[in-house]
Formats: structure tokens, sequence, C-alpha cells
């Protein structure tokens, strides 16, 4: 038993009470392939995630910018999930309502390094 077990269970109830499925692409590297860089596809695996969006206003955005020194597009989306059977990557991309978003960021949400969520950001 974890030590962040009830953290990680509320994090899922809550996502998957306020979230939505969506369509989930994960981007694998070809194992053991020779030469990657000669134009082996990569293996896409699909998962049906409940996902949780919440839009950026300014004020939230100039204050991630401030925090964290960098540059924050105007138009981008929070989007977290529970824990996965994958680790997200910034190759991957889902699908919402029939619209591609792809991965612009992840963040884990890890204290004391066990993970409990994970927020992606897309461009919206």
């Amino acid at each position: 038993m974890g030590v962040f077990d009830r953290q990680i269970a509320s994090a899922l109830r809550l996502i998957k009470k306020n979230g939505m499925k969506c369509t989930y692409h994960s981007v694998q590297a070809i194992p053991d392939s020779p030469q990657e860089w000669n134009g082996d596809d990569p293996i896409t695996v699909q998962y049906e995630v409940d996902m949780v969006f919440i839009p950026v206003d300014r004020v939230d955005r100039d204050t991630q910018v401030y925090r964290e020194y960098q540059d924050v597009p105007l138009n981008f989306t929070q989007c977290y999930i529970p824990i996965v059977p994958f680790v997200p990557k910034l190759k991957d991309y889902f699908f919402r309502d029939g619209k591609q978003y792809n991965v612009q960021r992840v963040v884990e949400y890890k204290p004391n390094n066990e993970v409990i969520a994970y927020m992606l950001e897309v461009m919206t």
C-alpha cells in the first residue's frame, strides 16, 4: 500500500466524475529497431482515458509565466488525467469530440516520487 493511495483514488474519482472519455494515442518507439532514423513508423497504442479540461485565462497564464520563467501561449488548455498504464509523452495526441489535440507539455504530479496524476497542456 502506497503512501498516496488516498490522493490517487481522489484524483481518479474527481477526474471520472467531472471529465469525459477521450481516445488517447500513445506513440511508442519501435523496439530494437536497427535503424530508427530510416523511416520505420512508430507504433501507436490507443487507450480510452478519462480527462478533465480546464481552459486557462490570462491571469493564470501570466502567473505561470512568472513562476516558471517561460513563455506560455495564450490559447492553451490544461488537461488532467489520472494514473494510466502508459507515460504521456510529447509525441502523443488524443481526440476530443472528433478534434485532434497534440500534447505540448506534460507535468507529473508526484509527491515523494509517486505519480498521482498528469497534467497535459494542449493548444486549442
